[in-house]
């Protein structure tokens, strides 16, 4: 079952810690000024995608590896942000990492 819990770091930044059967991370999500038409950014601070549930081996990122922005509910990942090495097992797992990113984005649970 997914959790995620936010730690709140100011009025539009929260740290959030995302766990389900395959993905385990922590992430920032910075919300956007309404100017710029999406809701907010959501980064990896640090994120493991297991290859099974027993969670034994899989793929890590790190800070500034990946980079999503969020928008009417959506994730788009921002392929610009990432390092060139990464960016095809990125794309290859593009399902898992949005839904670790909109776990993360729900948790932040913005005031309006």
């Amino acid at each position: 079952m997914p959790s995620s819990e936010a730690v709140d770091m100011g009025r539009f930044f929260r740290v959030v810690n995302v766990s389900t059967d395959l993905i385990s991370g922590m992430f920032q999500v910075m919300k956007a000024p309404e100017s710029v038409g999406h809701e907010a950014y959501v980064s990896s601070i640090d994120m493991a995608i297991y290859s099974d549930a027993s969670k034994r081996s899989g793929l890590v990122y790190y800070s500034n590896d990946l980079l999503g922005k969020i928008e009417d509910g959506e994730v788009e990942i921002q392929e610009h942000a990432t390092p060139r090495a990464k960016i095809q097992e990125v794309l290859d797992n593009a399902e898992v990492i949005k839904e670790a990113m909109l776990l993360a984005f729900n948790a932040a649970r913005f005031e309006e």
